[in-house]
């Protein structure tokens, strides 16, 4: 969207330059860490699901325990969470904010243009009439022009807020929870909100 909206790639450019790159970015992750935690054992339960944990659960890990461990399988599983998930998954979060921004600003910018343009026209108009009547209506007819220019980004604006903002609940209470979980603490209420929001992502 970003591409489009901004950049003004056609959808034959997007399919031929850049879908290959984010297919290329998403396959190899995904295949990577899921290879990852087979090789290191750290598919364990997790309480809600199975997932990267150790095992049996409430194990010593080594990186809190000065390097000593009696965990069966999924030593470090707590580190290895965030780096090959919560970690790339915020920064998902945070690189769509950014996106939605850009393209905000790049509608918005797009509606400043035409605003300049339509006013330098209307200028002339207003000079050669002379007529006080005919500059209020011009003036008038400029305020409803900007106006109806600025529903565009405005609706872009609420896009993204919703986008961004969903985003945000579908995967704070799991962060709070996995975080709380860390410190060694946990509630029943947040794990109750984690497994409800996260599955609704899809």
């Amino acid at each position: 969207f970003l591409i489009r909206v901004k950049y003004g790639w056609n959808e034959k450019r997007i399919a031929r330059c850049a879908e290959p790159i984010m297919h290329a970015i998403t396959i190899t992750f995904a295949l990577g860490t899921s290879f990852l935690c087979l090789g290191l054992d750290l598919f364990n339960n997790s309480t809600l699901w199975c997932w990267v944990n150790a095992s049996p659960m409430g194990c010593d890990q080594s990186y809190a325990n000065d390097g000593v461990t009696n965990c069966e399988r999924g030593d470090n599983a707590g580190i290895y969470r965030w780096f090959i998930f919560y970690g790339p998954l915020w920064t998902c979060v945070f690189a769509c904010m950014v996106i939605m921004a850009l393209i905000f600003h790049s509608v918005r910018a797009q509606e400043n243009k035409l605003k300049q343009y339509q006013f330098s026209r209307s200028i002339p108009e207003a000079n050669k009439s002379g007529n006080q009547e005919m500059n209020a209506e011009l003036h008038n007819k400029r305020k409803e022009d900007d106006r109806r220019r600025t529903r565009q980004s405005r609706k872009v604006a609420h896009q993204a807020l919703r986008f961004v903002g969903v985003f945000y609940l579908t995967w704070l209470f799991a962060t709070v929870n996995r975080i709380m979980q860390a410190v060694g603490g946990t509630y029943f209420w947040l794990m109750l909100l984690h497994s409800v929001f996260v599955p609704m992502q899809g």
